[in-house]
């Protein structure tokens, strides 16, 4: 692994211990939501510049472990926060963070799925790969500002005005994924 991929996994994944540093009520399995999270953005970043500047096959199947490895974070994630909202007995999906959330896990099931058929069940012909990888790249941007801003609206939900720690690592976590989405 590159000392460049090293550093953006580093940098993402950071935030996510003063996440679960910061947060108090240690009884609930909250923190590890964030926590999945913030890895499988890190995942997917990673995987993203992987696959950049070089798309040799050892460099394919390694941007496609990333995203599995991402994908399996995430629906780690949402799985914390359904079985902590059932623990308390509290409504799913009321929140804009939850909506998007949503619609992030939506599009990156679509995307790591599609991705993975496109190139190993059922490879793209010759002729549609341009359009195809392109499109691929496209949504992949996509997902990634998704999820930046279901971080950033995490922050904003009320239960976290009281607790600095895990707001810092919220905002350091939605500055570094905006900087390895365009770096």
């Amino acid at each position: 692994m590159s000392a460049t991929l090293f550093l953006t996994y580093a940098v993402i994944f950071s935030p996510a211990a003063c996440v679960a540093y910061g947060y108090p009520n240690k009884k609930t399995t909250f923190f590890w939501h964030p926590v999945f999270m913030a890895s499988a953005l890190s995942a997917f970043v990673t995987g993203r510049r992987l696959i950049r500047n070089d798309k040799r096959d050892g460099r394919i199947n390694l941007h496609a472990l990333a995203n599995i490895v991402g994908c399996s974070a995430t629906w780690i994630a949402a799985r914390v926060i359904y079985d902590v909202k059932n623990q308390y007995k509290k409504q799913h999906i009321t929140t804009w963070h939850a909506r998007i959330g949503l619609a992030g896990l939506s599009l990156m099931t679509l995307q790591t799925v599609f991705g993975l058929v496109g190139v190993y069940v059922k490879p793209v012909a010759k002729k549609d790969r341009h359009e195809t990888f392109s499109t691929h790249r496209t949504v992949g941007k996509v997902v990634i500002a998704v999820f930046a801003v279901a971080a950033f609206t995490g922050i904003k939900q009320s239960f976290a005005k009281d607790m600095p720690m895990m707001v810092t690592g919220q905002l350091a976590t939605v500055a570094a994924v905006v900087v390895g989405a365009v770096c």
